[in-house]
């Protein structure tokens, strides 16, 4: 859909989608070593590990919400916008955009009306919830991600991957697929 000059324009929204992905990663290879690690680390870990996995989810959180925001000059919402604008997209392209884009908007919902206006955005009273209930703090996250994975690939025209090479002798970690092999 973009072409080689919008999607440099836009490249800010690959980097926050790859960013996102990155903390998603993190935060489900923690949860994961969690129990383990839990009878071998004393409780100062504890402290230390339920507080970096509060911020992991603030930062998905928070970056999923950016996609999304209608201010924003690097949104899905300012492309879809733009595109429509276009006389180089036919109807069908445009609607399939807008289709995509208010898919999106629907799985980032709860995410964005629970958890970044509830407990980061906007302070609403004492609604924090329960440091060690860390399977709530990303609940959907794994939808949101996939969702925008499929956004900016339609909008980039190709299925865009992202992942991390540890070393030229190490395997490349290919975050889509580890989030989508086993959801948070």
């Amino acid at each position: 859909m973009l072409d080689e000059t919008t999607k440099t324009t836009f490249s800010p929204l690959k980097s926050e989608l790859y960013h996102a992905y990155q903390s998603a990663w993190c935060f489900k290879r923690k949860i994961e070593s969690l129990p383990g690690r839990l009878q071998t680390e004393t409780r100062e870990f504890l402290l230390e590990e339920l507080t970096s996995l509060r911020s992991l989810a603030n930062d998905i959180v928070l970056r999923l919400c950016n996609l999304d925001d209608e201010k924003s000059r690097f949104s899905f919402q300012e492309i879809k916008r733009l595109l429509n604008k276009s006389a180089q997209l036919d109807q069908a392209a445009k609607k399939r955009l807008t289709d995509t884009v208010a898919e999106y908007r629907t799985s980032i919902n709860t995410l964005k009306t629970q958890h970044r206006n509830k407990y980061i955005a906007h302070l609403q009273g004492d609604f924090y919830p329960d440091p060690f209930q860390v399977q709530e703090m990303v609940s959907g996250i794994s939808i949101a991600l996939a969702s925008a994975q499929k956004t900016i690939s339609t909008v980039w025209g190709a299925e865009q991957h992202f992942g991390f090479k540890l070393g030229s002798r190490d395997r490349t970690i290919d975050f889509v697929q580890e989030i989508k092999n086993e959801p948070i």
